[in-house]
């Protein structure tokens, strides 16, 4: 686990939210441990109705999904496997989306285990119930 002050600026991150509670993946980290042990790319097909809920779903910046139609060598897109043998895309959403309307079929992608990913979870960040000694010595000092 990696404590969210040691993140340096910069360094992306997934939030998912399960139950009300906010799960936070270091998706720059995963990233460079797929780079440094050779973690085996797959390809992987691209679904019309998966980029249709990416739309709905997750809030995408148009610049950026202007700037991946632009590009010509895109990043393998970066899943993890979750407990119920589905696959969360946590970093690629935007390229995914540029994909689809370019016309691919499919992606090179990094499917990465639960036993990598959970090394990889971000604590720390302030929540709605710490109280307010806990926000005040935090680092941020910052109520959500």
């Amino acid at each position: 686990m990696i404590d969210c002050y040691t993140l340096p600026i910069g360094d992306q991150v997934f939030t998912q939210v399960v139950s009300g509670k906010n799960i936070v993946y270091a998706v720059t980290r995963i990233r460079e441990h797929c780079l440094r042990t050779f973690e085996p790319v797959r390809l992987t097909v691209l679904q019309r109705s998966h980029a249709k809920m990416i739309i709905d779903a997750r809030g995408l910046e148009d610049d950026r999904i202007v700037r991946a139609l632009m590009t010509k060598n895109y990043a393998p897109l970066l899943y993890l496997s979750q407990d119920d043998g589905s696959h969360l895309l946590a970093d690629g959403s935007h390229t995914y989306v540029a994909r689809m309307i370019l016309g691919h079929r499919q992606a090179l992608a990094y499917i990465v285990d639960q036993s990598v990913w959970q090394d990889f979870l971000v604590y720390g960040f302030p929540t709605e119930e710490m109280s307010e000694e806990e926000l005040l010595t935090s680092h941020s000092r910052i109520r959500v």
